[in-house]
């Protein structure tokens, strides 16, 4: 008796903990989504016009003369471009001159009136978004007592651990849904602190306008204007469709899953929100995707190459630094039969070139020259030789080294002095 009385009091507790968590659980979102519509709506102008008035005149008193200085630069580069195009001024044609002022007028008028250019983009795409705000955007508030309407007995047929489950998910999901709520304040509040400093910045792209080579700049300009515009557009779009699926969360016959999924569905529109940035900025994919591609190619070329060559200097040596044996490695001496004396024994030939030499040895008995035949073409030992000749080895070693020893001398007589 007494524990069902502790329980009732338990659960009590939780589900009043629950009710209260979620009452207030979307109360932060659903009035960031709900000022949504209001502030991409809203022109630069009408969004706050203390922060309008203090850019325009800044850009008006400070950037339009820098932006005027930049456009003469412009200007005298497109004349000398334009005049060394006509061989200096050798293939004269008057009417470039009057192409140069009327191009020159139009830049000047171009950036004096950059503002209200600025400005009359920003009504353009404001009035799309105001026109479509009443066909997109629907009811996008969030109310479990509306989406769940027997909330409270659905609370009292759970269990205290149930109960006790649901109440800490509502805490995570309350702190979620407040950052989720500060999130979409970030998107709204982030893009129209965009929209003014692009927009005092205006003179200077545009005074870029007049050269072909650096008119590319002004055209990102104008690009990156239309893109902050038609965000709006897209986030309009990113709400309608959130509306949407938020009313599909009345069918769910599960707290928890309820809860998550408007926690989930909250989670996408933030996500969706941050994406629109990147979305509406029109893009060149294929000639983005073939420069890149060149890009890669030359770069790993260029690598490539880098290490070719140090793989080079590593290796390589300076010929002056190479030793002479080195040296002689790497030329070569034509040879003739009729440029030595050849002596033969046992099949074997011993060619030599010099002449004092061959008629030292030309002079040895047949025996002497087959054993140094043999010993130095073959260079075979002194066994060998003996079972080839059919000598003992001490015979041969003997023969050898007196025959060497004969040579040495008769080469060292015939020799001149000094040599």
């Amino acid at each position: 008796m007494i524990s069902e009385i502790i329980e009732e009091w338990i659960k009590g507790i939780l589900i009043d903990g629950i009710t209260g968590n979620l009452s207030g659980l979307f109360d932060n979102v659903n009035a960031k989504v709900g000022e949504i519509a209001a502030d991409v709506g809203a022109t630069p102008q009408a969004w706050n016009s203390g922060i309008f008035n203090m850019l325009q005149n800044l850009s008006e008193t400070v950037v339009l003369p820098i932006a005027a200085a930049i456009l003469a630069c412009v200007m005298c580069m497109e004349l000398i471009q334009m005049i060394t195009e006509k061989n200096n001024m050798h293939d004269f044609d008057s009417s470039m001159f009057f192409r140069w002022i009327f191009k020159s007028a139009f830049a000047i008028l171009i950036v004096s009136n950059t503002w209200n250019i600025v400005m009359g983009i920003f009504d353009a795409t404001q009035s799309v978004v105001n026109q479509s705000a009443g066909v997109i955007i629907g009811e996008t508030s969030v109310d479990f007592n509306s989406l769940i309407p027997d909330l409270e007995s659905q609370l009292e047929a759970m269990s205290v651990g149930g109960l006790l489950g649901l109440w800490f998910q509502t805490l995570v999901v309350g702190l979620t849904m407040n950052i989720l709520a500060i999130c979409i304040f970030l998107v709204t509040y982030g893009r129209m602190i965009e929209i003014y400093v692009v927009t005092s910045l205006g003179p200077i792209p545009l005074a870029t306008m007049g050269n072909s080579e650096w008119r590319g700049m002004g055209q990102n300009y104008l690009k990156s204007l239309l893109a902050l515009g038609f965000q709006a557009f897209l986030i309009m779009v990113v709400v309608g469709i959130y509306a949407v699926l938020i009313q599909n969360i009345a069918s769910a016959s599960d707290i928890s899953g309820a809860i998550w999924g408007c926690m989930g569905y909250t989670v996408l529109l933030c996500f969706c929100l941050f994406k629109t940035g990147s979305i509406s900025i029109p893009r060149d994919y294929g000639r983005g995707q073939f420069d890149a591609f060149c890009k890669k190619v030359l770069k790993n070329e260029a690598r490539a190459y880098l290490r070719n060559m140090k793989r080079q200097r590593d290796r390589e040596t300076m010929f002056s630094d190479l030793p002479q044996h080195e040296l002689d490695k790497l030329c070569t001496v034509d040879r003739y039969p009729s440029d030595s004396f050849v002596f033969s024994s046992h099949g074997y030939d011993l060619h030599i070139d010099n002449e004092l030499v061959a008629a030292a040895f030309a002079n040895l008995p047949q025996q002497e020259q087959s054993i140094l035949i043999l010993y130095c073409v073959l260079d075979m030992a002194d066994g060998e030789i003996a079972s080839l000749t059919g000598m003992s080895r001490s015979a041969v070693q003997r023969h050898r080294t007196k025959t060497l020893k004969e040579l040495r001398v008769k080469l060292m007589a015939l020799m001149p002095e000094g040599g």
